[in-house]
């Protein structure tokens, strides 16, 4: 049995140290009311006719009227665009298109959206003939067109992966990976969104070490914009070992100084997760105490009342290896974290944490599984929650997925997707306050082109 990081059929993107379509985007608001024990998978379906080249890397996010935008990288003929395609919660899916025309490759997209409905995408784009690129966003609010395009950083360095989230009115924060053209060393950087002044702040350094890279940052926020930055610390990017490092963007007053997150007995796998409601954040991650032997997943709460995160608690089982956490948190701090757990095969797990009692004591199976890959999971404020999960059969990698209410529970795993054309990666899932969520991944077809795939529940 192998106890190092295992990353099944993961299409990793290369770590980087060094007139177009028009959008339509003015698709109305609305959407019908579904109750938390309501909602079922509605099947899948391609969101791209880009038969000769690559779409992948999917990223999704939902409102509360069942509005979804999907971005994703697509490539054009050896040139990477980000592309995207809005979701009518009362009339469907509409035209896809590009939302950047620059002539430089974008790659990287996320999507989040606030409480009130207001969409923003990031991507990192090259704009300077390969020398270096930025960071940028666009935003759309369902019913209007898309606004322009805003560049974030400026492009004197290389920057890569960004991540963003939205507070409740539609302020944001961006944090990114930076390349220092001094020492070679890769940065964290992030930047601030501020409705009332319509602009991006300064980006403002907030990783502290110059003897290692800061890489792979997420990022959560709280309703009245208060933000955590999770990322990875390394010598070695390649291989590790790997630490995990966070910092606390309080609303008005700034960025705290980085600070030490896991058990901290050995390394920490690059897979890990963050979450965020208005009493705080909670970090899930997936970390070897034994030397290697066995890889276990934790998590740790960082409350609006504490300076620092509370001490790691451990989730999975001891000695059974645990990989790819993912967690979410309601608003009031209830939470749900799944991971893949086994041996040479893997099972899907999930735990739910009480603020009153922690994290439950027995960890529930889920799923009917041959092997589990990577694993995805949304909360929504009032506790629904969508997880999907790439599932081995009919030797491929397929998709699987499942519902949570808090009245009800977990429903029974459903296909996804089983066609048996190709492998699936890179699943991706949110869920709106009223239930409706959208999972989404890619896919080869039979000539091996990669193809963007959604599934909704409502």
């Amino acid at each position: 049995m192998s106890h190092e990081p295992r990353h099944p059929l993961v299409e990793w993107k290369p770590l980087l140290l060094g007139g177009a379509m028009a959008l339509a985007l003015a698709c109305g608001g609305g959407g019908h009311s579904t109750s938390q024990s309501g909602p079922a998978w509605t099947g899948a379906q391609v969101l791209e006719n880009n038969l000769l080249f690559d779409s992948r890397d999917p990223s999704v996010a939902v409102d509360g009227s069942g509005n979804a935008l999907v971005a994703w990288q697509r490539d054009s003929g050896g040139i990477y665009d980000v592309w995207a395609k809005p979701l009518s919660g009362s009339t469907g899916w509409r035209p896809e298109g590009t939302i950047e025309s620059f002539l430089g490759n974008a790659t990287s997209a996320k999507v989040a959206v606030s409480e009130s409905g207001t969409f923003m995408v990031t991507w990192d784009q090259d704009v300077n003939y390969g020398a270096s690129n930025a960071i940028y966003v666009r935003r759309w609010n369902p019913g209007t067109d898309m606004d322009e395009v805003l560049r974030v950083n400026d492009y004197n360095a290389f920057s890569f992966y960004p991540a963003i989230a939205l507070d409740a009115t539609g302020g944001a924060c961006i944090a990114w990976m930076e390349s220092n053209v001094t020492t070679g060393f890769q940065e964290i950087k992030s930047a601030v969104y501020s409705l009332a002044a319509g602009e991006w702040s300064v980006p403002r350094l907030i990783s502290t070490t110059t003897t290692e890279h800061a890489v792979w940052p997420v990022v959560a926020m709280d309703p009245a914009g208060n933000a955590v930055v999770l990322w990875a610390q390394t010598a070695d990017p390649a291989n590790g070992p790997f630490s995990l490092q966070a910092a606390r963007l309080v609303a008005g007053l700034g960025w705290s100084a980085p600070m030490p997150v896991g058990a901290g007995a050995g390394g920490v796998d690059p897979i890990y997760s963050l979450a965020m409601n208005a009493g705080g954040a909670m970090a899930a991650w997936s970390e070897t105490t034994d030397g290697g032997q066995s890889y276990q997943v934790f998590s740790s709460r960082w409350t609006q009342a504490s300076e620092q995160m509370e001490s790691p608690v451990r989730v999975s089982a001891a000695s059974v290896d645990a990989w790819y956490p993912s967690i979410g948190v309601d608003a009031q701090g209830n939470a749900q974290l799944a991971w893949a757990q086994g041996g040479e095969i893997l099972d899907l797990m999930v735990s739910s944490f009480s603020p009153a009692t922690g994290w439950s004591a027995n960890a529930q199976h889920l799923g009917n599984a041959v092997d589990v890959g990577l694993v995805k999971l949304s909360v929504n404020a009032s506790g629904g929650a969508a997880l999907v999960w790439q599932r081995w059969g009919d030797s491929r990698w397929n998709i699987d997925g499942a519902l949570y209410s808090p009245a009800t529970g977990w429903n029974s795993a459903s296909h996804l997707e089983n066609d048996n054309a190709g492998n699936t990666y890179a699943p991706d899932v949110h869920i709106g306050t009223r239930g409706q969520a959208v999972a989404v991944w890619y896919q080869l077809d039979a000539n091996g082109v990669r193809h963007i795939i959604a599934n909704r529940a409502q």
